[in-house]
């Protein structure tokens, strides 16, 4: 059958490999209950990572025929991987993801479980910009005339050409002015190129000027985080590059786009993984009928409210730093003068429209408990744990040997 599945590979139970020709799943690769695999599918690495390089793949997943997954990445539970999808970025839970690379095109039915269904069309599949939004009727039919294999290319290109445009005008006007004069870089772009000059400066008279700024914070303390460099991740090989239209400069000031909320995020150290989970999440909360989910922006009143749940379930920061997060809270964060430069005018904004209802809620919420499987929808070291022992043939071997 050309079947190559690592023996240290962990494969949970009720895991379907339909037709079993062709599929290769790595050393450190992890598949979760109730998966289904069709032939022609590779979980493998990238070639150029050591140790853990292979994809963990959650609960229910679907995983269409001639699908290529790359690399230490995740596909989070009730995800479905359109046939011949190449996947190179992690995919949130309940997510619909086509094409080479992999695109994000909307989110699976609440409750439904592509892994059992096995459902390869991709029929009933609620648009990323929502069932109201201008782009869902190109979508429709994109999706119906198409096989699964072959509407990843259609689909990708109607997203494309509807937001080429206007995109990379709007990616010239990142920059925005904070009340006080300060200036923050709004896109992961913008904060590349200060990560830029200061190596230029580094490597040019051996000191930064903004060293200081990283040693201490806004309010005269030792910072609790430092600045962190955030890679470029609009490359186009993120699952929702062009998926989403152009957004007002007004609107900027109350909402949070994907790039913003990403490098907030890893500024506090969550993974790329996490961070998908978090914006796919926020993004599904979000009435399709605003701008701002058509734009992929959260508005911040939808982040404040909504945030402390979803980070308790996707990520592992702990409850004080989501909490901070949620309230805009700087002091409590303690991010370095240097690190808070890229996120205080959004903070300014979100203090003000933190209303006394809102921090109601968010204080009910830290009393919660994490989700029993942990956070980021795919299989932490207590279900792989929970795994190991499922799978432990030991027993099984005495018996046969008696």
């Amino acid at each position: 059958f050309g079947v190559d599945i690592h023996p240290a590979s962990s494969i949970g139970a009720g895991v379907m490999i339909d037709h079993a020709s062709g599929v290769v799943v790595g050393e450190t690769a992890t598949v979760g209950d109730g998966t289904t695999i069709l032939h022609g599918v590779t979980l493998g690495g990238t070639g150029k990572e050591h140790g853990d390089r292979h994809p963990k793949i959650g609960r229910d997943v679907l995983i269409g025929a001639g699908t290529k997954i790359l690399g230490n990445i995740t596909v989070g539970d009730r995800a479905k991987i359109g046939a011949g999808s190449v996947v190179l970025r992690p995919i949130p839970s309940g997510a619909t993801a086509v094409g080479a690379p992999a695109k994000i095109i909307g989110f699976i039915p609440r409750g439904e479980r592509p892994g059992s269904t096995v459902n390869q069309t991709l029929e009933g599949v609620e648009p990323l910009l929502g069932k109201n939004s201008p782009a869902d009727s190109s979508l429709s039919s994109s999706i119906t005339e198409n096989t699964p294999g072959g509407s990843s290319v259609s689909i990708a290109a109607e997203v494309t050409k509807a937001t080429e445009g206007p995109m990379e005008e709007e990616e010239k006007k990142r920059v925005a002015v904070a009340e006080e004069g300060d200036t923050v870089a709004s896109t992961s772009n913008e904060e590349d190129e200060e990560g830029g000059k200061s190596e230029e400066k580094e490597e040019g008279s051996g000191k930064d000027e903004s060293d200081g700024d990283d040693n201490i914070t806004d309010f005269g303390t030792a910072p609790k985080c430092r600045w962190v460099k955030i890679s470029n991740h609009n490359d186009g090989l993120c699952p929702f590059s062009g998926s989403f239209r152009d957004v007002s400069l007004c609107a900027k000031q109350t909402t949070i786009s994907h790039q913003e909320l990403r490098a907030l995020l890893i500024q506090e150290g969550c993974s790329e993984g996490e961070c998908v989970e978090v914006f796919f999440e926020l993004l599904h909360s979000t009435p399709s009928s605003s701008r701002a989910r058509q734009c992929g922006c959260i508005p911040l009143e939808i982040f404040s409210s909504r945030f402390p749940e979803v980070a308790k379930e996707k990520t592992r920061l702990d409850e004080g730093t989501i909490l901070a997060l949620a309230k805009g809270d700087l002091r409590a964060l303690g991010m370095s003068k240097k690190a808070s430069r890229r996120f205080r005018s959004m903070f300014n904004v979100l203090g003000k429209q933190t209303t006394s209802a809102t921090l109601e809620r968010i204080s009910s919420l830290g009393s919660l408990s994490r989700s029993d499987h942990g956070g980021g929808g795919y299989l932490n070291k207590l279900e792989r744990d929970r795994m190991s022992t499922h799978l432990d043939t030991t027993g099984f071997q005495e018996g046969i040997a008696i």
